[in-house]
Formats: C-alpha cells, sequence, structure tokens
C-alpha cells in the first residue's frame, strides 16, 4: 500500500545472485564493517535516524525509507539492556503477544558483538522460557550443507554472587559447556496504529 512512495532497496527475497538480499546489501554498502547496535540500525532504515556506530560509509545514505509514516520521536527499534530472569521472560513475552521481531545481542559492542535472531520459545511449568529457536545469518555454509536455518537452544538463568539474575544460552557442543550470556534483546513494533493512522489521512486528503 505504501507504494511509489518506498525508495528504499528491492524488498525481494532471495534474489537470483550472490548476495540474495538487496536489503542487507544497503546495509553492507552503507557502514563500515565494525560493531553496532540493533536496534540503532533498523531506525537508521525505518526512521533515518543516524547511528553513532558504526560510522557511515561514502557516499551517505541518510535511510529513513518510512520516515513520513512515523510521528517525530516515535521508533520501531527498542535495545532493551539487562537480562535479569524477570526482564528476559517479559520481553520475550510481550515481544511474542504483540508480534514484534526480536534480535538476540551476545558479547559488548566495543569488543565482540554479535546479533542472532530469536523465531520462538519454549516454556517450562513455571512459564519461563526454557528453550528459544534462533537463528544466525553467519551460518549459512551450515544451511546450505545441512538444510538447517534455526536452532533450538537451551536457556539458563544464573545467579550474580552479589544477587541478581542474568540469561545465556547453552550452544549445544560439548566444547562450549558454559552458557553464553545474553547481553540484550532488541525488539522491533510492527507499528500498525501509526500505519492505520497515515493512511487514513491520506484518504482523507
Amino acid at each position: 500500500m505504501y507504494g511509489d512512495r518506498y525508495k528504499g532497496p528491492d524488498p525481494t527475497y532471495p534474489q537470483p545472485k550472490a548476495q540474495e538480499s538487496d536489503i542487507f546489501q544497503c546495509f553492507i554498502d552503507s557502514f563500515y564493517n565494525a560493531g553496532g547496535y540493533g536496534d540503532a540500525g533498523i531506525n537508521w532504515f525505518i526512521h533515518g535516524d543516524i547511528p553513532s556506530a558504526p560510522q557511515r560509509d561514502y557516499p551517505y545514505n541518510d535511510g529513513g525509507y518510512f520516515k513520513e509514516v512515523f510521528p517525530t520521536g516515535v521508533k520501531l527499534g527498542k535495545n532493551i539492556r539487562g537480562m535479569s530472569k524477570e526482564n528476559f521472560n517479559n520481553t520475550i513475552k510481550d515481544a511474542l503477544k504483540n508480534k514484534k521481531a526480536i534480535g538476540v545481542s551476545t558479547g559488548t559492542v566495543s569488543t565482540w558483538g554479535h546479533y542472532e535472531t530469536i523465531w520462538g520459545a519454549e516454556f517450562d511449568e513455571n512459564g519461563d522460557v526454557s528453550y528459544i529457536y534462533m537463528a544466525d545469518n553467519n551460518d549459512r555454509e551450515s544451511f546450505e550443507s545441512n538444510g538447517i536455518g534455526c536452532g533450538r537452544f537451551k536457556i539458563e538463568y544464573g545467579t550474580y554472587p552479589e544477587g541478581g539474575t542474568y540469561t545465556g544460552f547453552l550452544t549445544g557442543y560439548v566444547s562450549s559447556s558454559k552458557p553464553i550470556n545474553i547481553s540484550s534483546l532488541t525488539v522491533i513494533s510492527l507499528g500498525e496504529e501509526y500505519w492505520e493512522r497515515f493512511f487514513e489521512s491520506e484518504q482523507a486528503k
């Protein structure tokens, strides 16, 4: 319905070329290959907010392919830090209930931060997340050889010596018996109420 207003990269996937996603290629072309925040990338693409990290590469792309739909200050991408057991569970449940996309970050942006995508979850008898279904864009070769694009990972909760809880997941490899800590979650809202409002105002013109 957005029609000719959209001037961004072709969203068709897969493309019949080596880089199957023009949107993915758009990110590669627009930024240096360095760490950054998932919500910042989303908000650059949708709203035109320029991220502080990573820096944009030349020629500069201002993004903002849907910025006229959303009021100033409204951001669809949100980064949620402090992955205590309670905060992790509340965020996952809210995202699944409200049809939000979920990105999961491990490590720190300044060192070896990495993002993956959560596609679903299992819950134990207490209603807590016990497993997550997660895909990693770095696993392309594994997908092509084994046909597996989404893995099932066991969630483990721990307690810091000074108190407070944290959340991690097990990779399933014997050599990685310790859980990988989840540093933050990025959630992306559909923004349906803003889309509806935008098209209503368009029809009223």
